[in-house]
């Protein structure tokens, strides 16, 4: 019989690994380390191999995608739900990403010689990261597709709702010109849909920090795509 306290901690954990039968959960602790994630760290670097996989705790970690172009675009975020590394599992020879924190909080860091390892022999952990990139690749694809069709207000919507639901808090730090980048769009389309936003009284913004008002309002505003995506990872954490 599972003891409260093991349910608890199993809550405050990575909801990857606190599915895992508590024997493979304590194994896998045993073989990370408690790891702070500040806001506006690289811990992943593109094109080199990924030395560490990250699980969040708390906080949020962004996949960004460097243009030699020049500009920056977010394909992606990982919190609690899932894990921060997974080309290590998939064969991949170098990181195509950086992975920048965007909000801040902790993780168990777990080397790639290790998660290696127990990829191969912990069947369980394997089914649980299989599933989670099954509903990661998901997240890629409808962003992909929401960058193109959707107008920046729903999309700056959608991409707050996704960050509260990972830093679990009212308050987002960022920058516009930082946001842009995630949004893949021009700072001044961002500062117009941050204004419209602010208009509609779903949020409120100071320099550096937007806080959400109105959870409800801001989902009515969102495009279908912050749905979609959360609905396959509640089926993730579900199962």
């Amino acid at each position: 019989m599972v003891k409260e306290s093991e349910r608890a901690a199993a809550r405050e954990d990575n909801a990857l690994l606190a599915a895992l039968p508590v024997r493979e959960r304590n194994e896998a602790h045993r073989s990370s380390e408690l790891y702070a994630l500040d806001f506006g760290a690289t811990v992943l670097h593109a094109n080199t191999p990924s030395a560490f996989a990250f699980f969040p705790i708390r906080g949020a970690i962004s996949l960004v995608r460097r243009l030699t172009t020049g500009p920056t675009v977010e394909v992606g975020v990982v919190g609690r739900e899932g894990m921060v590394g997974i080309d290590i599992v998939m064969g991949a020879v170098t990181q195509l990403n950086d992975g920048i924190v965007q909000g801040e909080g902790s993780a168990w860091r777990m080397s790639a010689e290790h998660l290696l390892v127990r990829f191969h022999r912990r069947r369980e952990l394997q089914r649980q990261l299989l599933r989670f990139t099954d509903a990661f690749i998901t997240q890629v694809s409808q962003t992909a597709a929401c960058n193109r069709a959707h107008d920046m207000e729903a999309r700056l919507a959608r991409w707050l709702l996704m960050m509260q639901d990972r830093v679990a808090a009212p308050q987002i730090r960022m920058t516009q010109q930082f946001l842009g980048q995630m949004l893949g769009a021009r700072t001044a389309s961002v500062n117009e849909a941050v204004q419209k936003l602010e208009a509609a009284g779903v949020i409120g913004h100071r320099r550096q920090e937007i806080t959400i008002l109105d959870r409800e309002g801001l989902e009515r505003m969102a495009c279908e795509c912050y749905g979609i995506v959360r609905r396959v990872y509640e089926q993730l954490l579900m199962n």
